[in-house]
């Protein structure tokens, strides 16, 4: 723990044993707070002690995002010390907007670093508009780095419209690259109903695209009370559980159980869905 190292800085002290980077570098590591690595790195400098790559690394880590600044890189660079992507990992991690996590990657780039595929994905997930999510794919391209899954999967996870998810996709699928639920899902909000999901689900079929059931049930949950009581949805409940939100919401609008399809209510008494308040409907 933090508290038994700081014990064992003391007995260095009283041994006479000067601490290093080594050490406080553990220290800053096993700090329960920002606050106390904060504290630590002042130690070192009133010691004289350089910190290296492993404590900023480490300082960083435990930042909330408000406090990680420039001020680190800046003193990094200060100090002559090389950092890799995972520093600006780190950092990455921790920013949610858009333009903030941009601005780290430029620096990072600008001061000679390659920044890699994985930070490239984040930043995708950060996009919320197709000109940031060209932003990122026109610098993934002049980077000369391969796509791989994820990066084509969150691109379709943040498409714009169906138009674009479906010009991606072909591009996706040049690539044989395997299309995740997520992007999917994008793919049935876009369309926006039951109706236009089906015949992009079959054409999707047609191109040896892998649907699971819970790419179906996702489908569903755009579909009409009457759609989920004709049978269909029953039968893909015998191969996988029905979502306990899909039958709530049947059961609340039809308001009496005995009004369901049949084979709905077979497995309802078989318990085939996924776990849910049943005794908040009234079920037992």
């Amino acid at each position: 723990s933090f508290q038994q190292a700081l014990e064992l800085l003391e007995q260095m002290k009283t041994l006479k044993i000067k601490p290093n980077e080594i050490t406080y570098s553990s220290l800053v590591a096993k700090a329960d707070s920002f606050q106390q690595a904060l504290e630590l790195l002042e130690q070192m400098k009133t010691l004289k002690i350089k910190p290296n790559e492993i404590t900023y690394n480490s300082l960083i880590a435990k930042a909330p995002p408000l406090e990680i600044g420039i001020q680190f890189i800046d003193e990094m660079l200060a100090n002559n010390l090389n950092f890799d992507n995972r520093f600006y990992g780190t950092i990455l991690s921790k920013q949610q907007d858009f333009s903030t996590s941009r601005g780290y990657l430029q620096k990072m780039e600008d001061i000679g670093h390659t920044i890699n595929l994985s930070s490239f994905n984040t930043l995708l997930a950060r996009s919320s508009s197709r000109v940031e999510i060209e932003i990122v794919i026109d610098w993934l391209r002049k980077s000369d780095l391969q796509f791989d899954d994820i990066t084509y999967n969150q691109i379709l996870i943040k498409a714009p419209n169906i138009s674009f998810w479906e010009d991606w996709l072909s591009e996706m699928l040049k690539e044989n690259h395997p299309v995740g639920r997520r992007a999917l899902n994008r793919a049935i909000t876009l369309q926006g109903s039951y109706e236009k999901g089906v015949p992009l689900f079959e054409r999707l079929k047609k191109q040896n695209i892998h649907i699971s059931a819970n790419s179906y049930f996702d489908l569903y949950k755009f579909a009409s009370i009457e759609i989920l009581n004709d049978g269909s949805l029953a039968e893909l409940g015998k191969t996988a559980k029905i979502p306990f939100a899909l039958l709530k919401r049947l059961i609340v609008e039809i308001d009496q159980l005995e009004n369901l399809s049949n084979p709905l209510i077979k497995l309802i008494k078989e318990r085939k869905f996924s776990t849910g308040n049943w005794k908040a409907l009234g079920l037992r």
